[in-house]
């Protein structure tokens, strides 16, 4: 509906985006325009396009309407597929986890978008994927409004839904169809159904079998069957776009519960018995096991010998054998036992930190959330738009760990449970805590800030709860995550004092202290932190800091600002430097979105550190796992042998008396 131009936004000198459509032709388009602006102002989030101002212009023509908009380079996905074909699984997932996390904010705020497509999906300057294009948004509080007829279906129709193609009322399942239709289309190349004809598309939507990506293309079964499970034509059958970004977000890992399932599973499958690729401690068994084959056999030759001095006695049947024979698998049951009694114990630590490894992720991106959006809200000098950004990601994060946190067995781990527990009795009570940081008094701002602190440490202090497992790589990831706390508390210092500064152009001496004891203590965290993280930790700080994380970052621009403001004592070089790094645009402007991105970015780092110690932790607990198995079998192979020695034994003796009175 409409054209879209780009145009010089003059008083702000930026290039923008115009969306301009003539009302003439139709009376029902402005009010749909109006209800495209209200729709993409109200799904406001970093993962949508930004409004900047919509009206009416009255022109010799007639009235025009129009929608200003940020202008986003591109390309869109569309785009993408045209140039460089298909996606690989790493790919397409990654665009998922994007849209997806998008979906679950407008999905939140009661909007559905009803166009989800390649072409609406789009690359910023930065290369995250916005979601474009409100067109035929449908807000939840205007659903019984209908400004379609029921004689046109909107929509594309390569992506509509069943029920947006027969034209239902449609719900967040709707856009998760269109979603499934775009991952088809990214792995494949091609969208799941084709046909010339809008009456064909339609059909094929609403009755013919879903189709599955391994039918053009091989990809793991799991991921097959998770893109079929989104286009299904059961809207309650499909996943939640929160369980969308939850999958893509590692797709080389199968999902514990079966695709299409939506309840928890009851509880822990048996372990399967260790296979041939365990021969070296199967093996370990094996002279026990065949030393209760053997001597059973023995005792039933000695009880089917007739009982009379005349029948020889073998020499290997005397009691003194049996007696030789059972002191090394009386050591064997004994060392078996003690193994299988330590294996429990390590499996109820293992345990324990499954449970806690579960929460890590989820709990260290909130606590991160919750100190950002603190020092942003609790600013005089941070723009309004700027402060319902940093609200959005909040909330994002709030659900994502409310999920997250749902589905851990707190009920024997009284410790975390009770720091679940104070978390939640904040977090019930944010919206109340952003209004005394915005507007309350002294008194109610800094109770505010102490709520908000408190609780970003009870999260991002998750990792103490983890208990002492034997395996030295996971101790040093868990006790590495202690220095994520200082790091935001730093960051967060540097950017309270760095923006106002810079708007202002004035840095007084306190300030100037504040920061210079922030960037200190950022710079030893900085290098304790990198110097104790895996490899692969290592190689994505390289990456997001030009290869100068363990210097504090001083490859970044906003970092290097620092740095220079505190070894001038003043703004000066650094306002100079700022604005050579980007001719045109204010210095708060460059520092502040360089610095968002430093966060961003190292933000996703550390949650791919937690997601790496679960892992771990998970890994490690399957390994003990097979440990209580094998020592277990072990235990009682040891125990039939030396039973069935005591039996040989006590047959023995009757026979030996016998022969002797017999002799006499």
């Amino acid at each position: 509906m409409g054209e879209v131009w780009q145009a010089a936004d003059i008083r702000l000198e930026r290039w923008v985006a115009v969306k301009v459509v003539e009302t003439s032709a139709d009376p029902k388009v402005t009010e749909r325009f109006r209800r495209e602006a209200l729709s993409t102002t109200a799904a406001s989030h970093p993962g949508t396009v930004q409004v900047h101002d919509v009206g009416v212009e009255e022109t010799e023509y007639g009235s025009i309407v129009y929608l200003v908009m940020e202008l986003l380079p591109g390309p869109t996905l569309a785009d993408r597929l045209e140039k460089q074909g298909r996606f690989t699984v790493e790919e397409a997932s990654e665009a998922m986890v994007q849209v997806a996390r998008t979906l679950t904010a407008v999905h939140s705020s009661g909007i559905i978008h009803r166009d989800i497509k390649p072409s609406n999906l789009v690359y910023d300057g930065d290369g995250r994927i916005r979601v474009l294009d409100f067109g035929i948004a449908q807000l939840a509080s205007h659903q019984a409004e209908r400004l379609t007829s029921t004689r046109h279906v909107m929509g594309s129709l390569p992506y509509i839904s069943p029920e947006q193609a027969a034209d239902n009322v449609v719900g967040p399942p709707s856009d998760i169809y269109a979603l499934g239709c775009v991952y088809f289309e990214l792995l494949t190349g091609r969208a799941p159904y084709a046909g010339s004809e809008p009456v064909s598309m339609i059909y094929q939507h609403v009755t013919a079998p879903v189709p599955h990506v391994n039918d053009v293309v091989t990809v793991p079964s799991h991921v097959d069957e998770f893109v079929a499970s989104m286009m299904d034509k059961d809207p309650s059958r499909r996943p939640t776009a929160g369980e969308v970004v939850a999958f893509a977000r590692r797709p080389e890992v199968v999902p514990a519960v079966p695709v299409g399932s939506r309840e928890l599973p009851a509880g822990l499958k048996p372990l399967a018995l260790p296979s041939s690729s365990s021969s070296s401690s199967a093996a370990s068994s094996a002279p026990s096991v065949s030393l209760v084959t053997a001597v059973a056999g023995v005792v039933e030759s000695a009880q089917r010998t007739p009982r009379s001095h005349a029948a020889p006695k073998p020499r290997f049947l005397r009691p003194r054998v049996f007696a030789v024979l059972l002191v090394p698998v009386l050591i064997a049951l004994v060392f078996s036992g003690l193994t299988f009694a330590d294996a429990l114990e390590e499996r109820s630590v293992s345990s324990r930190a499954m449970t806690i490894a579960g929460a890590l992720p989820e709990s260290y991106e909130l606590g991160m959330d919750l100190i950002f959006e603190r020092d942003a809200l609790s600013s005089d000098q941070v723009p309004a738009a700027v402060r319902q950004a940093y609200r959005q990601v909040t909330d994002d994060s709030i659900e994502a760990w409310h999920d997250d946190i749902t589905k851990v067995d707190l009920a024997d781990t009284p410790s975390l449970r009770e720091r679940v527990e104070r978390t939640y009795t904040v977090l019930k009570s944010i919206d109340a805590y952003r209004t005394d940081l915005e507007d309350g008094d002294k008194a109610s701002t800094e109770a505010a800030v102490a709520a908000y602190t408190d609780t970003a440490y009870e999260l991002l202090d998750f990792a103490t709860e983890m208990p002492n497992i034997r395996n030295e790589n996971i101790y040093k990831q868990v006790t590495n995550l202690k220095y994520v706390r200082s790091a935001s508390e730093s960051l967060g210092i540097e950017r309270t004092l760095m923006v106002p500064a810079l708007m202002t152009g004035k840095i007084d001496e306190e300030s100037l202290e504040a920061m210079s004891e922030a960037r200190t203590s950022w710079q030893l965290t900085s290098r304790s932190f990198y110097g104790d993280a895996p490899k692969a930790t290592q190689k994505a700080l390289d990456k997001i800091s030009d290869g100068t994380f363990a210097d504090g970052s001083r490859g970044l621009v906003s970092q290097n600002a620092v740095v220079q403001v505190i070894n001038d004592g003043s703004l000066a070089g650094a306002v100079r430097d700022l604005e050579t790094h980007a001719p045109g645009r204010p210095a708060a402007q460059v520092w502040s979105e360089d610095m968002t991105r430093f966060i961003q970015l190292l933000k996703d780092t550390i949650v791919a550190m937690t997601l790496i110690v679960s892992d771990d932790v998970g890994e490690e607990h399957r390994g003990i796992q097979t440990k209580v198995v094998l020592s277990g079998v072990l235990a009682v192979a040891a125990l039939l042998a030396a039973l069935a020695l005591l039996a040989g034994m006590f047959v023995l003796r009757p026979l030996r008396g016998r022969r002797r009175s017999v002799d006499g």
